[in-house]
């Protein structure tokens, strides 16, 4: 499929609504299925819920011009660096490996785990760039939300074979490298301000948090 065509689908009024949908659908899904015992299953179908996620960014951001893909890969080679850094050193973020559930990987790292960065990257800014105040906090406020995230995801990702800690527990070193690892692709972001499509930056980013948090709660009943 050519640039021409991806753009046109972009722009088409249904991409907004249809996509929201999917989204929705998709995380609610997963949750209901977890609520009767079938979580292994759904979250074994991780990699194409974050193909879904990658894809539907793609077209409603968009992302589909050389200069944004550039930004986004970006985005993707510092968060995969980070992590290539922190499972073969223990440096950044903590003692920790990657399971299984996270698709493929290259040197222990899941190939998808770059693609999470840099979405997470541009749905934050997406919605801090909106809010009137100075660039310097859109950037500390859009590496905040990310950590915030990161706390929900923490309890549940061995369990859902995403990634393990030695001993199992979360050191506060890991936040600190959250941030750390997020702020320089904000740092980006506010120096190219790419336009977004706010609503739907909100729509990702919100059914991830209500996501984690309600599978928190499914977890610990």
């Amino acid at each position: 499929m050519n640039q021409s065509k991806l753009i046109s689908i972009a722009q088409s009024p249904y991409t907004f609504p249809v996509s929201v949908f999917s989204l929705w659908l998709t995380y609610s899904s997963v949750l209901v299925g977890m609520n009767f015992g079938y979580t292994q299953w759904f979250i074994s179908m991780t990699p194409l819920n974050q193909l879904l996620c990658f894809i539907l960014l793609l077209l409603n951001y968009p992302i589909l011009k050389a200069r944004l893909l550039s930004v986004f890969l970006t985005c993707f080679a510092i968060g995969f660096g980070a992590e290539q850094v922190g499972v073969h050193t223990g440096i950044l973020f903590g003692d920790y490996e990657y399971l299984n559930n996270f698709g493929p990987k290259f040197a222990g790292v899941p190939w998808l785990i770059g693609v999470n960065w840099a979405l997470l990257a541009f749905i934050t800014h997406g919605l801090c760039s909106a809010l009137p105040i100075a660039k310097y906090l859109q950037v500390i406020l859009g590496s905040l939300l990310m950590v915030l995230l990161d706390v929900f995801m923490e309890p549940l990702a061995p369990g859902f074979g995403f990634w393990a800690f030695s001993g199992n527990e979360v050191p506060v070193w890991n936040y600190v490298c959250w941030f750390l690892v997020a702020l320089p692709m904000h740092l980006i972001l506010v120096k190219v301000q790419p336009k977004s499509n706010r609503r739907f930056c909100a729509h990702l980013l919100a059914a991830n948090f209500v996501f984690f948090i309600t599978a928190n709660v499914i977890h610990s009943s």
